[in-house]
C-alpha cells in the first residue's frame, strides 16, 4: 500500500537539522539506514512519495526534484522557480502537482518534465487531492475548488470547509457545517447528523465514511444510503477532533486536542493512549504505514513521530517524517533526506 501524505496544517514548517531514531521497542521497526540522499544543502520543505518507489521533495529554492528510493538517484529536477515549493501532492499517472509560496500550482509529468498545467492562487493551498482526472484544492481561508484538466478553477458552493477527502469510489466529500457528497463541482448529497463542525473525514473500507467534528462525536456513515451506521463519543468531556485514518481489523485512529485514540469499530471500545498529553504530544497528524502500524505526528512544529501498534509505542523519530512506501520510511532533516526501514 502506497502511503501519501502531507502535513498540511499551516504551510511549510521548520526541519529539525538533526534527525534522530530512538528505538524504544525494535520489533517491528529496526530503525535501519538504507539510503542517505544529499540535497545540496538546501532545505527540504515538502516531499511526497510517487509510483515505482520514487520519490518527489521540494526546497526553499522552489526546485523540485524527482529521486530513485532504491539508487538514490536523482531522475529529473524542475528548477528556475523563485519563490520556495510548498506543497507537493502525487496525482497519479506519472502527474505531481507543485504548489509555491506565491500561490502558483503547476502539475508536471515526472517522466517527460513537461508542465501539463499552471494554475494561480492568492496563496498556496493547504491541501490537494487527486479528484479522477481533476483536482481537489483546499485553500488556507476553508475556500474549496475543482480545477480540471484545461485549468479551470471551479469554487464549490460549501462554506468554510473544514475537511475533504476522496473516496475509494472516487467521489469527494468536504466537511463543513454538513458533509458533502459532489459530483465534479455539483453537489449530490448532504450527510446530516452532526452538531458542530466537522472537522476531519477519512475513507473506511467498503466505500464507508468516517467524519469527526469539534464537539468530539464521530460518526461512520453509508454515503449511498446517506445512513449513519454507528455513532462514537469519546471518553473525554469535549475534545476537537483534528484527524482520523483507518486501520486494519475494523480499527481507526483519532486524533484529538487531548491526545490519541484508536477505536475498534465492532465492539465501539476506545484505546486512549497514555503519555501523549500536553502541548507537545498532540498528534497533528496521522498516517498508516506499510505494515498496518500507525504513525503519529507530535511536538512543536511536528518534529516528534512515533509509530504505534494499536496502542504500543514502538519506535521514535526526532525529525520530520513525510511520506511511507513500500515499508519505507522517509524523512527530512535540514538538506539531507534520509530513507528507513
Amino acid at each position: 500500500m502506497l502511503a501519501l501524505f502531507n502535513h498540511l496544517i499551516n504551510g511549510p514548517l521548520p526541519i529539525k537539522d538533526v534527525c534522530l531514531i530512538v528505538l524504544e521497542y525494535a520489533h517491528i521497526f529496526t530503525g535501519t539506514l538504507v539510503l542517505e540522499i544529499e540535497h545540496g544543502g538546501y532545505r527540504v520543505h515538502t516531499l511526497t512519495a510517487l509510483e515505482d518507489n520514487k520519490l518527489a521533495t521540494g526546497t526553499g529554492q522552489g526546485t523540485v526534484r524527482i529521486w530513485d528510493l532504491t539508487s538514490g538517484k536523482c531522475l529529473h529536477t524542475f528548477s528556475g522557480f523563485d519563490h520556495p515549493i510548498d506543497l507537493l501532492c502525487a496525482l497519479g499517472n506519472n502527474k505531481l502537482a507543485c504548489c509555491w509560496r506565491d500561490g502558483v500550482v503547476r502539475v508536471f509529468d515526472t517522466q517527460t518534465e513537461a508542465c501539463l498545467l499552471r494554475t494561480d492562487f492568492p496563496k498556496c493551498p493547504r491541501k490537494i487531492l487527486a479528484y479522477g482526472n481533476q483536482m481537489a484544492v483546499l485553500m488556507v481561508n476553508r475556500d474549496a475548488f475543482v480545477v480540471n484538466e484545461a485549468g479551470t478553477c471551479t469554487q464549490l458552493r460549501d462554506w468554510a470547509v473544514q475537511a475533504m477527502v476522496v473516496m475509494d469510489n472516487g467521489q469527494l466529500v468536504t466537511g463543513a457545517w454538513g458533509i458533502q457528497l459532489w459530483n465534479s463541482n455539483e453537489c449530490v448529497r448532504t450527510l446530516r447528523g452532526h452538531n458542530y463542525t466537522v472537522t476531519a473525514l477519512a475513507c473506511f473500507p467498503n466505500n464507508l465514511l468516517l467524519s469527526g467534528d469539534n464537539g468530539g462525536k464521530i460518526y461512520l456513515w453509508d454515503p449511498a444510503t446517506a445512513t449513519c451506521l454507528q455513532e462514537f463519543a469519546s471518553g473525554y468531556l469535549t475534545v476537537s477532533i483534528f484527524t482520523l485514518i483507518a486501520l486494519p481489523e475494523n480499527k481507526f485512529a483519532c486524533s484529538h486536542n487531548l491526545g490519541l485514540s484508536i477505536w475498534d469499530v465492532e465492539s465501539g471500545s476506545e484505546n486512549i493512549i497514555d503519555g501523549m498529553r500536553g502541548k507537545h504530544c498532540i498528534p497533528l497528524d496521522l498516517a498508516v504505514h506499510s505494515d498496518g502500524s500507525l504513525l503519529s505526528f507530535a511536538g512543536p512544529h511536528g518534529s516528534i513521530i512515533n509509530m504505534w501498534s494499536f496502542g504500543t509505542c514502538v519506535a521514535r523519530i526526532e525529525g520530520k517524517i513525510f511520506a511511507s512506501s513500500n515499508k519505507r520510511l522517509v524523512v527530512a532533516s535540514g538538506g539531507v533526506v534520509d530513507v528507513y526501514v
